[in-house]
């Protein structure tokens, strides 16, 4: 009798250590991160390196790049003529109607004071009659051009900084492209390709 209860308790001893070391086990298995798994990083470790990067970049290209003024406009601002005012595009085209083999391919005589006849639908409002260089008379596109000799722009492009004019003249049928630049204090003539047949 005594023997039987000394193999119960034995048997329940072993039963109780198994289930304190399974229950052990379990224990330290469920709060320690498996080995091989790696820790998942947080969104501010992601980022961090790159985003430090992409800053010092930004600014670095900062400090390379120009500063604007306030009220100036952008540097690449205007690449058509709507772009500048009236007095800047009338500057410009002082520089364009002051050519000489511009004027010449039209059959006008450099030296002399009559106006230039000019159209185009690229012409701002409000240029004015009289000129620096040349007093010029903006006509409308639908005038006759093979009655009178008018120059005609069929493309204007104009920034605070450079222009480029294309024209044809239909009563001599020349043609071609002027550029020109603003030097800090005056527009110039910069190139000239002017073809008469």
């Amino acid at each position: 009798m005594r023997l039987r209860s000394t193999q119960r308790d034995g048997r329940l001893l072993r039963l109780a250590c198994a289930l304190l070391f399974l229950g052990g086990l379990g224990a330290c298995a469920g709060t320690t991160p498996e080995a091989d798994a790696p820790e998942p990083a947080s969104a501010a470790d992601a980022s961090g390196p790159a985003d430090d990067e992409n800053a010092s970049e930004s600014a670095d290209a900062s400090e390379g790049a120009p500063q604007q003024e306030a009220g100036a406009p952008p540097a690449d601002e205007g690449d058509a003529s709507g772009t500048v005012d009236v007095q800047t595009f009338q500057n410009a085209l002082q520089a364009v109607i002051g050519d000489s083999a511009l004027l010449t391919a039209m059959g006008l005589d450099p030296s002399s004071s009559r106006p230039i006849l000019i159209s185009g639908e690229d012409l701002p409002d409000g240029l004015e009659r009289a000129a620096l260089v040349r007093s010029i008379e903006v006509v409308p596109v639908s005038d006759k051009p093979g009655k009178r000799t008018i120059l005609h722009f069929t493309s204007i492009e104009l920034s605070p900084k450079q222009g480029t004019f294309k024209y044809r003249c239909e009563a001599t049928g020349a043609y071609g492209t002027t550029r020109v630049v603003y030097d800090g204090e005056a527009w110039q003539l910069k190139s000239s390709r002017v073809t008469k047949p």
